[in-house]
């Protein structure tokens, strides 16, 4: 189902960084370890930037300061 819509995705993508934020918010609030995110997250993002055509670079730079966002922000502000 998602294989069919991520082509389209290519030609948007705003779009798709903003599936892959959200992606990875959900799956962070599921796995509180930055380690194990990272090692789900990342190739996730990958397979599915590769199928839409998107830069593996901007892939992979939003799914990291997404997910590390959680834990960098609050300790700097502290």
């Amino acid at each position: 189902m998602l294989a069919g819509v991520l082509p389209g995705l290519g030609q948007r993508p705003i779009a798709l960084v903003g599936l892959l934020m959200v992606g990875a918010t959900a799956l962070r609030a599921l796995v509180p370890n930055i380690s194990g995110f990272l090692a789900l997250a990342l190739p996730i993002a990958m397979s599915v930037g590769t199928q839409a055509g998107v830069n593996p670079l901007v892939r992979a730079l939003v799914v990291v300061m997404t997910g590390g966002a959680v834990v960098s922000d609050p300790a700097q502000s502290t």
